[in-house]
Formats: C-alpha cells, sequence, structure tokens
C-alpha cells in the first residue's frame, strides 16, 4: 500500500510540473494593475477567486483568454468552472505576485502544488472507491466459498479458540467434540474438510491430550 502511494504521489507530482503556465499571462496584465489589486488596493476589489475549468470547456476558454473578453471570460468560468478553495486561490494569488517579480522557479513551484492539491481531490477519492468495492467484492466471494451450513462459523471459531489454549488438540478429537458440541447435526468428515479448508489447526505435533472446547458467546 506504502509503494502504491508513492507511486500515486509521484505520478502527480509529474503531472503537475508545469501545469499552470504563467507565461500566457504576459502581455495580457498590466503589471502594477495586478500588483496594487493584490496587495494596497485589496480592500477596492472583491477577493480574487480561482476556477478549475473542466476539459471539455478548455478549448472555449483559451479562445476567450486569446480574445482579451475579461468580462467575457468571468461570465464564463462562473457558468462552466468549478471553484477552488478560498487556500488554493491565495496560494495562487502569491505564486502570480512572484512571478512578476522575476522569481519564476519559486513561482512555478507554487503554482504546481495547487494543481497538485486539485489532482488529489480527484484521484484519492476514487481510489478509496476502488478499494471498498474490490474489498466488498472479495467478501462477497469468501462468503460465496463459505459452506452454507449454519454451524459453520461457530465450528470454525470454536476450534481457532480452543487451538490457541490446546495448541497440541488432534484434529480428530476436535472434530469428535465440535459433533457431539452441534448434537450431530454436523458429520466428523464435514467438520475435517471445513477445518482443512480454514487452516486453523496449529502446526505443532498433535499429541494425547485432554481439552475442554473453548465455546464462545452465543456460538
Amino acid at each position: 500500500m506504502i509503494n502504491l502511494a508513492q507511486k500515486i504521489e509521484e505520478a502527480i507530482r509529474q503531472a503537475s510540473i508545469g501545469a499552470i503556465d504563467f507565461s500566457t499571462l504576459r502581455g495580457n496584465v498590466n503589471l502594477g494593475d495586478l500588483v496594487k489589486a493584490l496587495t494596497v488596493d485589496k480592500n477596492d476589489y472583491e477577493q480574487s477567486v480561482l476556477y478549475e475549468i473542466p476539459n471539455e470547456h478548455s478549448h472555449a476558454f483559451n479562445v476567450l483568454t486569446s480574445s482579451g473578453d475579461m468580462d467575457s471570460l468571468v461570465m464564463f468560468s462562473q457558468r462552466h468552472g468549478l471553484m477552488c478553495s478560498e487556500s488554493d486561490a491565495r496560494t495562487l494569488d502569491a505564486a502570480i505576485l512572484l512571478y512578476f517579480q522575476s522569481q519564476f522557479d519559486i513561482a512555478q513551484t507554487i503554482a504546481d502544488r495547487v494543481y497538485a492539491n486539485r489532482l488529489r481531490m480527484y484521484i484519492y477519492p476514487k481510489i478509496l472507491r476502488d478499494i471498498q468495492e474490490n474489498a466488498y467484492r472479495e467478501k462477497l466471494k469468501e462468503t460465496a466459498k463459505r459452506p452454507r451450513n449454519k454451524h459453520y462459523i461457530d465450528a470454525i471459531n470454536i476450534a481457532r479458540a480452543t487451538w490457541e489454549k490446546y495448541p497440541a488438540a488432534s484434529k480428530n478429537g476436535m472434530c469428535q467434540k465440535l459433533h457431539e458440541h452441534f448434537k450431530g447435526q454436523v458429520s466428523s468428515d464435514t467438520l475435517d474438510r471445513w477445518i482443512k479448508a480454514a487452516k486453523i489447526k496449529p502446526r505443532v505435533k498433535s499429541k494425547a491430550t485432554s481439552f475442554s472446547l473453548v465455546v464462545l458467546e452465543g456460538a
């Protein structure tokens, strides 16, 4: 599981590098106005909002960006975009300021982290769902493999608990005592098959020893 998480994180890191391209801002933004809007004049403006544009709308978004029609671009983002967290928006503000102060590498590193966080929001819940679904399917398979007899689970639990206390108890003796415990409703041969399939007998040499079944509550 650790190796899987490491591989996922590395894939996210690689996918995030340069995914947010600050170079597209050149020529479209007045540096002085931008710096003032994000710093000394920020109280004169609404807080900046960060939107993620889904792939199906990315081409139309790029066309609007190239046109320089900011009003249409804002409306388009509000209609089709996914609003990011305020934390991501403030972090990207800082990255943009650093970029326009020629701190290109630092700005890009910060932007890459914002993009990576967005990827994690999509990837990890999906992975968790897949793990849960796989675990559920495996549980169904395991349940389907179990014998249908109503005493199966109790028999295995009693045998396991008894062997924990009496590891040298013989399998034949265990089957006989379980047969008696269930008042003959399960044959010794059937109990023998269940125990073999469950692989619960300790790997110690059996010897003649007296023991009593460890019966769990409700069994």
